[in-house]
């Protein structure tokens, strides 16, 4: 399969990021940079472009983290329920306890 390299390269770049916040939480610009392989310049100038926006804020550790995100197109539900399992697990074993995960459901129609 022939891979063609994005017309808009920033855009890449900095979707990229958006994925790796929502896949990872909260990370500091250097941990960004060396995930994405980008220059920690880079890094720090889609940071602040995505908080000067309002999608992503530093807290007090100077950890940058998403405040809102793009909803994942149809076939990613599977990808979703994979993440959130990991984790769910993660949060339940460091807390001790179990947790659920409901979804919604179609109405099942009952014959009269």
């Amino acid at each position: 399969m022939k891979t063609t390299a994005p017309a808009v390269p920033a855009l890449a770049r900095g979707l990229a990021l958006m994925r790796l916040l929502s896949a990872e939480g909260p990370l500091a610009m250097e941990a960004v940079a060396a995930k994405l392989s980008i220059p920690r310049s880079s890094a720090f100038r889609l940071l602040e472009t995505l908080g000067a926006l309002g999608y992503a804020e530093k807290d007090l550790a100077r950890r940058y983290r998403l405040t809102w995100s793009f909803q994942p197109g149809a076939g990613a539900a599977t990808d979703f329920r994979t993440r959130l399992g990991a984790q769910m697990e993660h949060l339940a074993e460091s807390l001790g306890v179990t947790l659920e995960w409901y979804e919604p459901c179609a109405e099942v129609s009952t014959p009269a």
